[in-house]
């Protein structure tokens, strides 16, 4: 699943490396610079996620946006990945190592904000 939406997400997490192989491998983000207290990953579309050593991790959710969403085959491809997926409706999320809420979308349209 490749991503391509937001600019930018920060998140604090327990294990950088960990976390760091979680998005690469699920997402196929490139890592850009890291150290041991930090890794910046491309998400595509110049956006990027921050991920900075900390404990405890935390932040509520976030989204990619990603091309040609569709909920049945997003679903089918990140419980594909053995990690563990949340379905509400048409919304699909999965959890990161550190317990992230990761939710891929489509673009987001007025509807998303108003229905």
């Amino acid at each position: 699943m490749q991503t391509h939406g937001i600019n930018h997400v920060a998140l604090y997490v327990e294990d950088l490396h960990r976390s760091r192989d979680f998005y690469v491998d699920t997402f196929h983000a490139s890592v850009v610079r890291e150290n041991e207290e930090m890794c910046f990953l491309d998400v595509g579309s110049d956006n990027f996620l921050a991920l900075f050593r900390r404990d405890p991790s935390h932040i509520n959710h976030f989204c990619f946006t990603v091309d040609g969403y569709e909920p049945d085959e997003a679903a089918a491809e990140l419980e594909g990945t053995g990690h563990e997926l949340i379905r509400r409706e048409d919304r699909v999320f999965v959890r990161d190592p550190d317990g992230h809420l990761v939710q891929v979308s489509a673009a987001a349209t007025a509807e998303h904000f108003t229905g």
